[in-house]
């Protein structure tokens, strides 16, 4: 981890970045209909998150073709396609949805459901699948990661909290909720990233200044983070923290908005010095059974948030 405030804290902002969202923007669009052909479902890492990183990438100007991004929002929406092919005819509706909080969550993220009807739907189900003890259970393969199974509880809570309030949709049990998420020793830099948007959300800016705080220091030399704090920087936990970073400087924040620049600028410098030849950035896997190799799965999922956090204003 890295506490020097050193001048090399004083690398550009104004990093040229174009070319480096450019060239992930093909791979996205392969790799991500390359999964929805050969799974058929949105899942919660692969289609929420290229939906999300080419949308803002449409936005900010880049060449993203509008009418096919339009086609795949509309399938992604679905909620039968939340589900293997093999599995639809033998779940519901509701079950499906139940067991798809993550995939929820990832849709609202990335501002995605803008259908009255559809959001209500679907807030709806976050709203009823809160568990006794105030949390939320993590879907799919998520209970499996690298980090523990508390934490990844913890952080499908914190992001569903989020997206709740940003509704002004009050859950069912608000008070279990602060204490399902407490955790003063964090292994992810997703929880810290999830932890600060939603204090950011509620106005807590002691709460906000704090994770900034501990999110600088847990960056890397080399100007990323990891997605777990102690493991080697990755494009997965630099671009969550640098999306953190800059949703945080604005003025609900009164932590030093210069710092937060100075670090955001080296997140960025180190994204833009390691992304792959193919577009992509190498991310090693995010569960116990591939936490020493790469897998297509975290690749996709970091080179997303890559791009998500580049464009992030």
């Amino acid at each position: 981890m890295d506490t020097d405030t050193s001048n090399k804290d004083e690398i550009s902002d104004d990093a040229d970045f174009q070319g480096t969202v450019s060239r992930a923007i093909p791979f996205l669009w392969k790799e991500g209909m390359a999964w929805k052909k050969t799974h058929g479902c949105v899942s919660c890492h692969q289609i929420p998150f290229m939906l999300w990183s080419l949308t803002k990438a449409h936005h900010a100007g880049f060449d993203v073709d509008r009418t096919a991004l339009d086609e795949l929002r509309a399938w992604s929406l679905e909620p039968m396609h939340f589900e293997k092919p093999i599995n639809r005819e033998s779940t519901t509706v509701l079950q499906t949805l139940a067991g798809n909080i993550d995939t929820i969550n990832a849709l609202f993220i990335g501002d995605q459901i803008a259908d009255k009807k559809q959001s209500s739907v679907f807030s709806k189900a976050l709203v009823e699948n809160q568990e006794n003890d105030g949390s939320w259970k993590p879907c799919g393969q998520l209970p499996n990661q690298k980090r523990s199974k508390a934490e990844t509880r913890q952080v499908t809570t914190l992001w569903t909290t989020l997206i709740l309030a940003q509704q002004n949709i009050k859950p069912k049990n608000i008070q279990a909720i602060e204490q399902i998420i407490e955790n003063d020793s964090p292994e992810s830099t997703e929880w810290l990233t999830a932890r600060m948007l939603l204090a950011r959300e509620r106005g807590e800016s002691s709460v906000q200044n704090t994770l900034i705080q501990e999110l600088i220091k847990r960056q890397h030399h080399d100007g990323g983070w990891g997605w777990l704090s102690s493991e080697q920087s990755d494009a997965l936990g630099t671009g969550m923290a640098l999306y953190a970073l800059k949703r945080s400087s604005y003025p609900e924040s009164s932590y030093d908005p210069s710092a937060i620049r100075a670090r955001a600028a080296r997140a960025t410098h180190y994204l833009t010095e390691t992304q792959e030849p193919n577009g992509s950035w190498i991310v090693m896997g995010t569960k116990n059974k591939t936490r020493n190799r790469p897998t297509e799965t975290a690749t996709f999922w970091g080179t997303a948030w890559a791009v998500i956090a580049l464009l992030q204003d």
